[in-house]
């Protein structure tokens, strides 16, 4: 059963070899070459554009049950209440007592009144409270599987393909991701994540989900945590000789000597790392694994957490490219490619090939295309191709396809099925004709 988290790629140039598992981490796959040696691996899901902002919840309103003395000082409950039960009541003790106005209405029905608005409110506005935007403040589970399970309901756009993948990234050995507590809001825990989650389920429009949506993230979109401060807490366990399973030749050595020595030095290197994600890609900037950016760093860093404890290369492979100086793909002259492409196409387009089609098969039909003309590998801005023939348009269709119904139909990669020909392929040339 193959593995997928969609996520990295590597060039055609490079002659990657189709693993065992694949994994689409955005588009990401490892390769095994003949001498041991891993080859690079392939891109990301569906981005997010611009930072976050910081939202602080309001504080949580709460009841006022206490009880009011009437007048007199006596207890509500035991006055007379209307005139004929004072009558009943007072021929049974052999007194004439006759209740004055001043006796029954205002304190009989003052504190009646209180109590019932009471229970109103406490109706309104449940015991664990709500905050002043509307958000409804309910107990929270604090767990991987709620986080995991509130992503892909939530925010599917956000969420790690398939799935399952979301678990192993949230409890991996080396950097479990925080428990954190309900109050968080902007720091790396599960608590912040959660909290955002339920921002964004009261969001007024798309707009305002997506970007509660992108706090919630696994890189915690620069609110539940810094970049940098999710960046060190991965890439210390993960890729450096703390991880007793990379390979020493491709561990990242920060040069502090200590945990927080390490940390330290983690902190300053990143704070040169940049933060603009290339505009306009279809894949989040949390997925969008290409690119000089502390994002596509934490990215492949995901990558090793989810692919390293099934394939002995994954943390060699991942770290490089997640390092301060990376190789491949966190740089701002990687392209898209078939891999990629075929990676995401395969596992959520099945319909796209005939039975039994492979990664091999896939690669190759693809490349064909791009031989003959009928598509073009472009450069690292062709990830930004929406309605042109290029590998960068396929990529950037496909990989909308975990979460939007169309996405495999407008990134169909077969000429017969461009709209030009009556299909709905949008990746197409700029003429009816071929130049």
């Amino acid at each position: 059963m193959r593995s997928l988290w969609i996520m990295g790629l590597c060039s055609l140039a490079m002659g990657c070899e189709s693993p065992e598992v694949a994994s689409v981490i955005p588009g990401e796959e490892l390769i095994s070459n003949t001498d041991g040696s891993s080859g690079p691996d392939s891109s990301a899901p569906p981005a997010d554009a611009g930072e976050s902002e910081e939202e602080t919840p309001s504080d949580t309103a709460t009841l006022d049950t206490s009880e009011e003395p009437s007048s007199d000082g006596t207890v509500q409950e035991d006055s007379v209440s209307s005139p004929e039960d004072a009558t009943s009541e007072d021929v049974s003790l052999g007194e004439d007592v006759i209740p004055s106005p001043e006796d029954t209405a205002p304190e009989d029905t003052t504190p009646e009144e209180e109590d019932v608005q009471t229970e109103d409110t406490t109706e309104t506005n449940p015991t664990d409270g709500s905050t002043e935007d509307g958000i409804e403040e309910v107990p929270v589970e604090l767990t991987c599987t709620a986080y995991c399970d509130a992503m892909e309901e939530t925010c599917p756009h956000e969420a790690f393909h398939p799935a399952e993948t979301c678990m192993t990234w949230c409890t991996s050995d080396l950097a479990p991701l925080p428990e954190g507590t309900p109050e968080d809001t902007a720091v790396d825990t599960i608590g912040c994540r959660m909290h955002w989650i339920e921002v964004a389920k009261n969001a007024e429009n798309m707009g305002e989900k997506a970007k509660q949506c992108a706090k919630a993230n696994a890189s915690g979109g620069a609110t539940c945590g810094s970049f940098c401060e999710v960046y060190c807490r991965q890439a210390i366990p993960v890729c450096t000789l703390v991880n007793p399973n990379i390979d020493p030749m491709k561990s990242i050595n920060f040069g502090g000597g200590s945990l927080d020595a390490d940390t330290a030095a983690c902190m300053e290197l990143c704070q040169d790392f940049s933060t603009d994600v290339l505009p306009g890609v279809s894949q989040t900037e949390q997925h969008f694994g290409y690119g000089n950016t502390v994002q596509c760093r934490l990215h492949h860093l995901q990558a090793a957490m989810i692919q390293g404890p099934e394939q002995f290369n994954a943390f060699g492979l991942h770290c490089g490219h997640g390092a301060p100086e990376p190789t491949e793909l966190c740089l701002d002259d990687a392209q898209p490619n078939a891999i990629n492409y075929c990676v995401f196409a395969l596992e959520f387009c099945p319909d796209l090939f005939p039975p039994g089609t492979d990664d091999q098969a896939c690669r190759g039909e693809v490349d064909s295309l791009v031989n003959q003309g009928l598509y073009k590998q472009g450069p690292f801005l062709s990830f930004t191709d929406t309605d042109k023939n290029s590998l960068g348009c396929l990529n950037y269709w496909i990989m909308t396809a975990p979460h939007s119904s169309d996405g495999c139909e407008k990134g169909d990669f077969n000429p017969d099925n461009w709209t030009l020909n009556g299909g709905q392929g949008v990746c197409i040339p700029p003429g009816p004709m071929m130049p």
